[in-house]
């Protein structure tokens, strides 16, 4: 991607609408991409391209080009003259765009952080880096809540839920 030809964007004339057109909208916006892209090549070029100045770039190219369709669209339901025009300039820019887009999005998969997708571990690899065992954990813990408790562990099983001038709890189940 080399720096930005305005004439380059501009196809055959086509009248009246494609000529104001190209003044009203596609100029501004050649001239506005311009100076997003521009700089990116020269700093790219000179090997100073840093992830955030692509990245920025990126997301304010984005903008511009959704800014530039909204124009085009708003243009064109003028009539078929103006339908035209901006068909015939789309037919133009969408492989330029698209080339800007692509350019840009290299940049920032280049230059961006390096995500590790691997799978988190699981529990008996985390346990088998400490030399345990999901076993021998669960045997752990059973006994050092026998120690705690003497060697019981209660559960209610009928579900109760005590309120306000309730009856006395239900009696639990112990044991181990």
């Amino acid at each position: 991607m080399g720096k930005l030809n305005p004439l380059s964007m501009i196809g055959p004339a086509a009248g009246k609408q494609k000529k104001e057109f190209v003044s009203t909208y596609q100029d501004p916006f050649h001239k506005d991409v311009a100076g997003i892209v521009d700089p990116l090549v020269s700093k790219r070029d000179s090997g100073t391209l840093t992830y955030e100045e692509a990245f920025t770039a990126q997301q304010t190219l984005e903008d511009r080009i959704s800014r530039f369709e909204f124009d085009a669209d708003q243009y064109a339901v003028g009539g078929n003259d103006q339908a035209t025009a901006v068909a015939g300039a789309r037919q133009t820019l969408n492989p330029i765009i698209a080339n800007w887009r692509n350019v840009l999005k290299a940049d920032v998969d280049r230059l961006g952080p390096k995500l590790n997708l691997a799978a988190p571990p699981t529990l008996e690899n985390i346990l088998a880096g400490s030399g345990k065992t999901p076993t021998g954990q669960a045997k752990a813990a059973a006994d050092a809540v026998k120690k705690k408790k003497g060697g019981y562990t209660s559960t209610i099983l009928t579900g109760y839920k005590p309120t306000i001038g309730s009856k006395p709890r239900p009696k639990t189940v112990t044991g181990y």
